[in-house]
């Protein structure tokens, strides 16, 4: 156990993340939580989570994952940050709360499985992904047979405490040695944008809804396929952000709550790699700025195909009327990036779950 212990720090622990929660039950974050809700439970029409919608059990799961994992629209910071930030920024750091809130914030979301059982009833545990060992004591009833399982729960305190809200899936060797072959390369996709370098926790940190789905579904169905996709791109360098009419237009649509603020900061990022190996690009493109920002947008919607906005729609959105002006920039942004379907640079966390759903 760490040195620095509480007392009573279950019931103190409980008390913040009460408090935490009640702050995001209010209205203005209503579509964050309509959104989360959809990531968690919705996304697939027969739904993939364990727990029962409007049971008890599923209500703390959902909230395990909004707190920990979702990303806020408005600052892509999770809540529990976003809480910290906001609510906590003048407290004292002698507050036990702030100090519990600020270890909470550290904790990561880990898929373990158990090696063996101390004298003293704790288990050693080690990362499916990285091999890391952690020895914790785990919720479990002590007549389950941790064999056989996968774990899935968000680990803190420097490894040796775990969140009572953990998630256990049978898996079979054959669907674990399939699972982890497809999230190693869902892995390698994303990792293009960083130049091919991503850690796991970097991965799992920034698509954990896309890990929680494609577990279960290696548990439940036995999913069988591979992530078999391949792309042109490589040595990639994304560009720096441009501070240009088109940019601020983008960025206006931050909190709209129609995209996240990591979805406008790669479409910013596309118009940003656009205009630096553009050849020849019209020196107006200030002026045009409403139609390139329909353009960039909509060729973000196309690449990750997980959107339902319609191309008039998206016209509509940036007040781009010229439509013969704007397939010209689509075609132009195509050809000049050549964009791919799901393409490595710009996807998002639901277009890499809807590569593998293909």
């Amino acid at each position: 156990m760490p040195t620095k212990v509480y007392l009573n720090i279950g019931e103190r622990m409980q008390n913040l993340l009460d408090d935490v929660q009640s702050y995001y039950t209010q209205k203005q974050f209503r579509r964050d939580l309509e959104r989360a809700d959809f990531l968690f439970g919705g996304i697939f029409q027969n739904g993939t989570v364990q727990e029962k919608p409007g049971t008890e059990e599923y209500s703390q799961t959902f909230w395990d994952y909004f707190l920990f994992d979702y990303r806020l629209l408005a600052d892509d910071k999770t809540p529990l940050q976003h809480y910290r930030d906001e609510i906590c920024r003048d407290a004292s750091e002698m507050d036990t709360s702030v100090d519990i809130l600020n270890e909470l914030i550290k904790a990561k979301l880990v898929l373990f499985d158990v090696q063996r059982r101390t004298e003293e009833g704790m288990y050693v545990c080690r990362n499916i992904f990285t091999n890391e060992k952690y020895t914790l004591m785990l919720p479990v009833d002590d007549n389950i047979d941790t064999e056989g399982y996968i774990f899935m729960g968000h680990i803190f305190y420097e490894n040796t405490m775990v969140m009572n809200f953990l998630r256990g899936l049978v898996m079979s060797q054959t669907s674990r040695k399939r699972f982890f072959e497809v999230v190693s390369a869902a892995k390698d996709w994303f990792a293009v944008r960083q130049s091919g370098e991503m850690s796991w926790e970097e991965f799992i940190n920034r698509n954990p809804m896309f890990v929680r789905h494609v577990s279960v579904l290696y548990a439940i169905y036995v999913r069988m396929e591979g992530f078999n996709f391949s792309t042109q791109i490589s040595n990639y360098q994304p560009a720096a952000l441009l501070e240009d009419k088109t940019s601020a237009m983008l960025e206006s649509l931050r909190g709209t709550g129609l995209f996240s603020a990591y979805d406008i900061q790669l479409m910013r990022t596309m118009w940003s790699d656009f205009m630096l190996r553009g050849n020849a690009l019209p020196d107006n493109t200030d002026a045009d700025f409403e139609h390139w920002t329909a353009a960039v947008m909509y060729c973000f919607v196309k690449l990750n195909d997980v959107y339902t906005f319609t191309e008039k729609q998206v016209f509509a959105m940036c007040r781009a009327t010229d439509h013969a002006k704007l397939k010209q920039m689509i075609d132009m942004l195509n050809e000049t990036l050549q964009l791919e379907a799901h393409d490595p640079r710009y996807v998002n966390e639901e277009g890499l779950l809807l590569m593998l759903l293909q």
